[in-house]
């Protein structure tokens, strides 16, 4: 038969409690919501109907300088939604005139181009006024 020290358990069992009541709890990043950007209604609705609800670290830490119309160099892996911070910017910067360009992307790749051009008719596509279209070389303008 075994003994044990009730006591030295005791001063066990009361370390570890104490031990775990004083980690503190793993921080979680929350993001808040794109509303919080004050961004365009016709946006939002674009947004939403992507089915995003929050925005990704980089567009969180990028998106308001951009659309405050700073200067912004955002640097992520791919798919985390840098691509979505300089369109919904610029989207919000738009103020429409007859017969101008308002924005013009320029990309060193014919794919990068109609990848954007795609990603600004999912964002613009509830205001009308948004025209776009992709050029490159060899192709004529007409």
């Amino acid at each position: 038969m075994h003994t044990c020290n009730t006591n030295a358990i005791k001063v066990f069992v009361e370390e570890i409690y104490r031990s775990n009541r004083e980690v503190a709890p793993a921080k979680k990043e929350v993001y808040s919501g794109f509303r919080d950007f004050l961004l365009k209604p016709e946006t939002l609705r674009a947004i939403s109907d992507c089915g995003f609800e929050h925005p990704s670290e980089v567009q969180h830490k990028c998106i308001p300088q951009a659309v405050l119309g700073m200067d912004s160099l955002c640097q992520a892996k791919s798919g985390m939604g840098k691509t979505a911070v300089f369109i919904l910017a610029s989207l919000q910067h738009l103020e429409f005139t007859e017969n101008k360009v308002l924005a013009l992307v320029m990309c060193h790749t014919r794919e990068l181009a109609f990848q954007i051009s795609k990603e600004y008719e999912r964002y613009g596509k509830y205001i009308p006024q948004v025209k776009i279209s992709v050029f490159f070389g060899e192709l004529p303008i007409q």
